[in-house]
């Protein structure tokens, strides 16, 4: 029995803060192409993140989400709450 496997992006999440939740999912199929195993990883990107190495997809949706004002926003977030934290 010969197996084949496929790792594809199959969510996007976009929150508020421009955060993105992906979730990979990597399928596993019998020579008939039946599923018989799933497993997923999620991964978190943040505004101006470098996703060169991530899908022409999900680059083409940061492009048009993550504006400078998006990717501002972001930073002085963090910086506010690391400052409150003593960071």
């Amino acid at each position: 029995m010969s197996l084949s496997k496929i790792k594809v992006i199959d969510k996007i999440e976009i929150l508020e803060d421009g955060v993105f939740q992906i979730r990979e999912a990597i399928r596993v199929f019998d020579d008939d192409g039946s599923l018989i195993g799933e497993r997923y990883n999620r991964t978190i990107l943040v505004p101006g993140q470098d996703v060169s190495n991530w899908p022409l997809r999900l680059q083409k949706i940061s492009n048009a989400v993550w504006t400078a004002q998006v990717i501002a926003d972001y930073q002085a977030k963090v910086a506010a709450a690391n400052a409150n934290q003593g960071i």
